[in-house]
């Protein structure tokens, strides 16, 4: 299936000698920094059927939660300067409030346009 097909990928490639692995920062380190950029005027994404970011902020719910969370930004930031021995608890806490799935799940969009986790 296709868990055997993606386990088995990494090692055929490597026996082939005709890729090389590298990190996203390995890879820009190789390309100078003018034809590593990428300029995007519209967001985009794999989701739903518009390939755009509605799915993650298409309604007033999903906005309103954003907003609160992105406003929770000082706060967090003030508490973690304060609070040393606490700060990467909180600060970890507060940024898996922004994963994208908590907004996705708030998506009111139904039929072909809702076919990201079809």
């Amino acid at each position: 299936g296709i868990f055997d097909f993606m386990r088995a990928l990494p090692g055929e490639l490597l026996r082939r000698g005709m890729f090389r692995f590298v990190t996203p920062s390995e890879a820009l380190a190789r390309v100078p920094p003018e034809a590593a950029r990428l300029e995007l005027p519209e967001p985009l994404s794999w989701a739903d059927q518009e390939r755009d970011i509605s799915a993650w902020n298409g309604n007033r719910i999903q906005q309103a939660a954003l907003d609160e969370a992105f406003a929770l930004e000082p706060a967090v930031r003030a508490h973690a300067a304060r609070h040393a021995a606490d700060a990467a608890r909180v600060l970890e806490d507060w940024r898996r409030l922004l994963t994208s799935d908590h907004v996705y799940y708030m998506s009111t969009s139904t039929g072909p346009t809702a076919t990201c986790t079809s």
